[in-house]
């Protein structure tokens, strides 16, 4: 982004897209790099889910090995991911496969991790001065003038990531603050289970419930509530 020039709009620079895997060129400038990088400071969702079913240990994640967690457990120090961009489903990726696919040098992929460290650092601080948890986030990025990192896309959002609040969850409660409340509804309905089940057996996915509009408003409640605390201006 360059600049907001009203309310609802920005001036943002444009980069080349380029989708085939390793087909970007090692000098080229102002590139998208197809990486999505999640950062991860308490262990939650898919990263928990993985931990139940037995594919990690707590060891990758920084503990002791053999140590028992829970759901929601804060990370002794932020957990790096790195997935895909376009493919049909997110898939992680490990480091020789990111570096494949986006023809990175592994100087050039750690200034990006190193990048989202740094973000992740401002926004716990910012958050958490608002009472709030940063759970984990997704981020973008491009290579500008000199390959040098440029953060792209949205960040820090309801949508890219998932927020706590700081004095429920010290009382052993998890209330979602993101678009991770409509994911829990039709998790309690059984569409996640369904949708992920044919996923895997690639057959056709099921139609998408309509939201009830109980769910609706309270995601427009929410989200308007969280405009206020994270930027602290009224909606």
């Amino acid at each position: 982004m360059i600049e907001m020039n009203a309310p609802d709009r920005c001036l943002a620079k444009k980069f080349e897209v380029i989708k085939e895997p390793g087909a970007i060129p090692r000098d080229m400038e102002n590139v998208f790099v197809p990486l999505e990088v999640i950062c991860r400071h308490h262990l939650t969702g898919s990263g928990f889910k993985r931990y139940v079913d037995g594919k990690v240990d707590s060891s990758e994640f920084g503990f002791e090995p053999g140590t028992v967690l829970e759901d929601g457990v804060k990370l002794p120090k932020p957990y790096l991911e790195v997935s895909t961009k376009f493919e049909a489903f997110d898939r992680l990726l490990d480091r020789e496969e990111a570096l494949e696919i986006s023809n990175l040098t592994g100087d050039e992929f750690d200034a990006i991790l190193d990048c989202v460290l740094e973000i992740d650092a401002i926004i716990e601080r910012e958050a958490g001065a608002r009472g709030l948890i940063h759970v984990d986030g997704k981020k973008e990025f491009a290579l500008g003038p000199g390959r040098k990192p440029v953060l792209v896309d949205s960040f820090g959002t309801l949508d890219e990531d998932r927020w706590w609040d700081s004095e429920t969850y010290a009382n052993g409660e998890i209330v979602s603050l993101s678009k991770e409340f409509v994911r829990e509804h039709y998790i309690a309905i059984g569409h996640h289970e369904k949708l992920y089940g044919a996923r895997e057996t690639g057959s056709e996915e099921p139609p998408i419930p309509a939201l009830p509009q109980e769910i609706i408003d309270q995601t427009a409640d929410l989200y308007a509530d969280m405009f206020e605390r994270l930027t602290g201006e009224q909606f």
